[in-house]
């Protein structure tokens, strides 16, 4: 089933205001916490045994989030969790958490304010062994926060890479 900007709408519809509207939104996965997200789908389907083996795993292998990410999003107050649905609407710049196994949003963790972007940048990270898309947000403050999509998110990421640019520039 694929992810389209209306069910993306459907799924945050609870925490619009009256008469906003979604103009992009996609499911990203903050660059570095690959580690994480792969350690608690193990732990689900491993058990005890899988516990142990696959945090060794998911921390050798990938790692968590890197501080400058980290500090990054802090300092400009973006919250974080393993994956996120970043939704751009009219008014603001949303970002919800999303469910570990059933990829729906399930809370607004918070909303940053177009005025704290500096603008977007397009490129390629890894995920896990792939290639995937990438997206950096640069903030005013000189911070930069890498964000992962998965291919099927590929077409969304870059509506909304090409939203919050036509956002950021002046008129």
């Amino acid at each position: 089933m694929a992810l389209t900007l209306d069910k993306l709408t459907r799924q945050v519809a609870a925490g619009l205001e009256p008469g906003e509207v979604v103009v992009a939104a996609c499911r990203v996965m903050p660059e570095g916490a690959a580690g994480e997200f792969i350690f608690q789908a193990t732990r689900f389907a491993g058990g005890a045994s899988g516990y142990v083996v696959n945090r060794k795993m998911a921390a050798g292998m990938l790692g968590g989030l890197p501080d400058q990410e980290r500090d990054a999003a802090q300092t400009v107050g973006f919250p974080l969790a393993p994956q996120l649905l970043l939704v751009l609407s009219d008014r603001r710049f949303m970002v919800w958490a999303v469910a570990k196994f059933s990829s729906k949003a399930t809370e607004l963790l918070g909303a940053v304010p177009l005025e704290e972007l500096a603008g977007v940048e397009r490129g390629e990270g890894k995920l896990v062994s792939s290639t995937v898309p990438r997206l950096a947000l640069r903030f005013r403050g000189g911070q930069e926060l890498g964000l992962l999509a998965a291919r099927p998110h590929t077409a969304l990421l870059d509506e909304l890479a090409t939203a919050i640019d036509a956002r950021l520039s002046p008129e």
